[in-house]
């Protein structure tokens, strides 16, 4: 909605305002009148009413036109002006116009008044609108100049370069001299710089379309640096797009921290690699030690029996509940290594039950504390659970080779930051800071960044083991059975 025209008034005569108030009234809609007589009431008004424009007799008693125009000109506020008169002379006229005026209207000739004031109004709307854009620009060539960032200008039409400031040269090492004229991605391109992204940049301009992206330069020097480049069109007072801005930032230093970044993570995944190879090395030959000397030979033993029953077999009854006892034996061993080699199904067995039957199966000399208090396990998936069964699964082995330890606790809570396993022994502890052999620890740390995770182990001489792991998980709302209990 448009705002009405606000008329303020200097006159005396009621009869003129009324005719002018009704000439007005016919011309231009949504008008509203303030009418003064004087000083005090014309100053007044100018801050109260806060008129569009401003309509003056030069006849008033004891207060004129120019009078008023002399108060208006030591406000902050332009307001457009128009005499609204009786005769005057052509000098008058022009001085009065010279002094401030935007126009002078004689009373016999008010025809032209609609017209004079929505011209005036223009024009000093369109002049407030100029000086408000003479001022941002110069706010924006102090920001251009003072700015650590580079600032590029160029043409449209010719596509050169025609102002860069002074944080362009310490960027690029290119002086406005030996910018100016140029092409920007003659002056700035080379051998890595992305032609893509070049021609992308070069379409949005001819679109006088916004842009950002990153994209790598060359300096003076021919040092390569990358920048992350905004642009935007540079318009007339008709909206025509005449050139072209482009503000850059250095981000070379956080480019280079993201390819390391990169190559760190390419590598541990290479280690985690190594790791699970070597592991899966170690388990195959611990399956076959297991196999050769202990299977193996109680198969052999069996068989040697079974010869010497099948030459003599009178009397050697006792070889063949001895060979049956011996292969019970290796049934027995057999399934153990079994167990010990194949995850357990966590589709069909909770990660508790699991927990429990592991650790039962630890030396009956040493107490065992799990609590589970806080764990939900519908939260855990299922690949995380194996994950944690293979960490606990490592670390008892770890306990009962090294730690000399006689009890063990465990606690595995659930929250949103994810699950988390404290493992910890009263063993003899290990010094943190030595090189190890073993490849336990590492595979513990390798299953562990698979998921993001995060493990602390914590020891010293004489005071035990503790293991700390974090694995982020996803949100869950289901609760699981929880409960504390003591395995002896």
């Amino acid at each position: 909605m448009n705002k009405p025209i606000k008329i303020l008034m200097l006159e005396d005569s009621a009869e003129d305002t009324e005719i002018i108030q009704r000439l007005l009234s016919r011309e231009i809609p949504d008008l509203q009148f303030h009418v003064t007589g004087s000083r005090q009431e014309f100053t007044l008004a100018l801050d109260q009413f806060d008129p569009s424009i401003v309509l003056a007799d030069n006849s008033v008693l004891y207060f004129n036109a120019r009078q008023a125009l002399e108060i208006m000109r030591q406000r902050p506020e332009a307001i457009p002006f128009i005499m609204v008169t009786g005769t005057i002379s052509e000098e008058f006229a022009a001085d009065i116009i010279k002094s401030g005026a935007d126009d002078y209207i004689l009373k016999d000739r008010l025809n032209r008044l609609p017209a004079a004031i929505l011209a005036s109004i223009t024009n000093k709307n369109n002049e407030n609108e100029r000086q408000i854009a003479i001022r941002e620009m110069e706010v924006l060539s102090l920001i251009a100049r003072e700015t650590s960032n580079s600032v590029m200008i160029f043409d449209k039409g010719t596509g050169n370069i025609s102002w860069v400031n002074e944080g362009f040269s310490r960027n690029t090492g290119f002086s406005l001299e030996e910018s100016k004229g140029k092409s920007p991605w003659g002056l700035l391109g080379g051998l890595k710089t992305d032609k893509n992204s070049v021609n992308m940049i070069n379409s949005y301009i001819q679109n006088d379309s916004p842009f950002s992206c990153d994209l790598l330069i060359y300096t003076s020097k021919r040092k390569v640096k990358w920048q992350y480049m905004s642009g935007q069109a540079i318009r007339n007072e008709n909206g025509i797009g005449t050139g072209y801005f482009i503000i850059s930032t250095d981000i070379s230093e956080r480019k280079l921290m993201e390819e390391e970044r990169v190559t760190g993570r390419i590598e541990r995944q290479r280690e985690v690699a190594r790791v699970i190879l070597q592991s899966q090395e170690v388990e195959r030959n611990a399956l076959g030690r297991e196999l050769h000397d202990n299977i193996n030979q109680m198969l052999a033993s069996v068989s040697l029996q079974l010869a010497y029953y099948v030459d003599k077999p009178a009397n050697n009854m006792d070889l063949i509940k001895k060979c049956r006892e011996i292969l019970g034996q290796a049934i027995q061993e057999a399934r153990a290594l079994s167990h010990h080699m194949v995850m357990p199904r966590f589709s069909q067995n909770s990660l508790r039950d699991e927990l429990e039957l592991l650790f039962g199966c630890f030396k009956s000399s040493t107490k065992v504390y799990l609590d589970f208090e806080k764990m939900n396990e519908f939260t855990i998936p299922t690949a995380i659970k194996e994950t944690i069964y293979r960490i606990v699964q490592v670390q008892l082995h770890n306990i009962g080779k090294h730690s000399k330890a006689n009890e063990v606790v465990m606690r595995i809570t659930t929250d949103q930051t994810g699950v988390k396993i404290m493992l910890c022994d009263n063993g003899i502890g290990f010094d943190t800071t030595q090189k190890r052999k073993g490849i336990g620890l590492t595979n513990i740390y390798a299953r562990i960044e698979s998921y993001n995770g995060i493990a602390n182990i914590s020891s010293k001489p004489g005071e035990g083991c503790l293991l700390s792991i974090t694995i982020p998980l996803p949100a869950a709302k289901t609760k699981g059975k929880k409960r504390l209990h003591l395995v002896s």
